[in-house]
């Protein structure tokens, strides 16, 4: 069974209306696709929509990516403090 087939059935396996073959294909293609999984879990999450309306605005989503953040203000303000206190460690060392 391929992704368009089980995401076609999906609403189905949710309602627990598809037969027993289309459940044991569903589960058999689940265990080695992680974007049908993904699928499923978005049908599910969504319990205000009806089931048709979710695997179409499934589909439709645009992918989900996360912002990089880089080092912050606080972080630049940190490194710098800890710069100073083991410059002045290592001058005292070399001084004393």
């Amino acid at each position: 069974m391929n992704c368009e087939e089980v995401k076609a059935i999906i609403p189905s396996y949710i309602n627990h209306t598809a037969s027993e073959a289309q459940v044991d294909a569903i589960e058999e293609h689940l265990c080695v696709c992680n974007d049908c999984r993904q699928f499923l879990g978005h049908a599910i999450d969504k319990p205000h929509i009806p089931v048709k309306e979710k695997v179409e605005a499934i589909q439709t989503e645009a992918p989900i990516t996360t912002k990089k953040q880089g080092i912050g203000i606080w972080e630049y303000i940190v490194l710098g403090i800890g710069f100073a206190v083991l410059v002045f460690f290592i001058y005292l060392f070399f001084k004393g």
